[in-house]
């Protein structure tokens, strides 16, 4: 009796450990863009994948996405779906049963998904809307929560004259990479190894969340407007310039006509 008692003391221990080593895993490589029951965000949502997946597959799939695309239908078939390739995680074989153990217990909860507003729904160019995703962006208009600016650590191309940060990624494309709901979804639970600590205590309103997304939805339209006055700051230029250039060619003529008329 006292050994079954110890063989169940020791099964739990092990279990415990490899869960928590199959959460830390998860949370520094696949909670960026992945979540277990919350609803898709950058990539699908985890819960059951076990189940629907062979776990053959899925455990090459995990260890190196890379053999698999453009030679596989299910990892091809992610990647039009999702339009962003899974990179390789550099998972040993033991760490990604780890990760796959983790996923499968935690498949068993029941977890709500998470819904954020995104701004789908709403018709036509919102103006004042945008302007203020812009300004919370770049830090004209502080975070209620006292969070950093985006513009510190991120830019994005053609919108800011005085540039961004460079330690995350250029942000021009994040509706196309993450799309509105999972960057929506990833700002309101900061899953980055380097933003978590600075957001921790310090999340963003679901408004604040809202304004960013459509800024970054619209940027085309910035681009658009900076065009325009491109062209129409040229145009004025030419306009300007070739009346001058027209009447000093004239001028010329008559005072080349008069120093002759003088001899």
């Amino acid at each position: 009796m006292k050994k079954l008692i110890l063989l169940f003391f020791i099964t739990g221990i092990l279990f415990s450990s490899d869960l928590q080593t199959g959460e830390k895993i998860f949370k520094e490589k696949c909670k960026a863009c992945h979540t277990i029951g919350e609803g898709r965000r950058v990539g699908p949502d985890l819960k059951d994948i076990h189940k629907k997946r062979d776990i053959e597959w899925l455990k090459k799939f995990i260890k190196k996405p890379s053999d698999l695309f453009g030679k596989n239908k299910i990892a091809d078939s992610l990647l039009e779906e999702f339009k962003v390739k899974m990179p390789d995680l550099n998972l040993s074989d033991k760490e990604v049963e780890y990760v796959i153990f983790y996923i499968e217990e935690i498949s068993e909860k029941e977890i709500k998904p998470r819904e954020i507003k995104t701004g789908l729904k709403e018709k036509g160019f919102d103006k004042e809307k945008y302007e203020r995703g812009k300004a919370l962006f770049s830090g004209e208009i502080l975070f209620k929560n006292k969070g950093t600016a985006c513009i510190s650590c991120h830019n994005v191309k053609e919108v800011f004259s005085f540039g961004g940060g460079k330690l995350g990624p250029d942000l021009t494309k994040a509706i196309e990479n993450y799309g509105e709901e999972g960057l929506a979804l990833a700002l309101s639970d900061i899953p980055f190894p380097t933003m978590e600590p600075i957001y921790k205590n310090k999340p963003l309103e679901e408004k604040e969340i809202e304004d960013i997304v459509y800024f970054l939805k619209n940027l085309k339209k910035e681009k658009r407007e900076n065009n325009l006055f491109v062209f129409a700051l040229i145009g004025s230029i030419f306009l300007f310039f070739i009346p001058l250039l027209i009447w000093r060619k004239r001028n010329q003529g008559v005072r080349s006509n008069l120093l002759k008329g003088g001899k």
